[in-house]
């Protein structure tokens, strides 16, 4: 996959999330890390939680001040990739709400 609109935007950005921790498929974090090296932008990583046990699956780490270190990309992704059960929680509530239980 591959967005062209992504060069129009690239320098006007300074990051990419490169760490989404419910991205189920390993190539699509893979492929946002080249991108962001090849444009000489940060990497961020983030959780994208909908339930609290996903909170910090994913986190970007810096040793100076946020900002400063993502305008510096000095930044640092650590965490865990996707995992089904997240997803699964996430339709299942959704069936749930749908017949208002």
């Amino acid at each position: 996959y591959y967005n062209a609109d992504l060069d129009a935007i690239a320098s006007q950005v300074d990051g990419v999330e490169a760490q989404n921790s419910r991205c189920l498929l390993s190539r699509f974090n893979r492929r946002a890390r080249e991108y962001a090296t090849q444009h000489d932008l940060a990497i961020t990583g983030g959780s994208d939680a909908h339930f609290p046990m996903e909170v910090g699956r994913s986190i970007t780490v810096c040793d100076s001040p946020f900002r400063e270190a993502i305008k510096s990309t000095s930044t640092q992704i650590a965490g865990r990739g996707g995992y089904l059960s997240g997803h699964t929680a996430t339709k299942l509530n959704d069936a749930l709400r749908m017949v208002n239980l």
